[in-house]
């Protein structure tokens, strides 16, 4: 398991807990339900949203964001439209 340690917000009224996020899961096949892939991905990224922003300072969610969004828009280099 690969377990990394990163700086949780600053109280603000209330202590910000420690989270465990846990990803060991895998994805259902359509063969248990036609939407079950893309009910489970939306319920899944809604609940890491959720702790992840009531969890992490701004400036670390912020950042996140922009990684994550480079690394998606990376796959796309060298796709041309017809």
């Amino acid at each position: 398991m690969i377990k990394i340690n990163i700086c949780k917000a600053a109280p603000i009224k209330v202590e910000t807990r420690p989270v465990t996020i846990v990803i060991n899961k895998n994805l259902p096949t359509s063969e248990v339900h036609p939407g079950a892939l893309e009910i489970t991905m939306e319920e899944d990224a809604a609940i890491l949203a959720g702790v992840l922003f009531g969890t992490l300072p701004q400036g670390t969610l912020e950042r996140l964001v922009i990684h994550l969004l480079k690394k998606r828009v990376s796959i796309y280099r060298g796709v041309t439209r017809s």
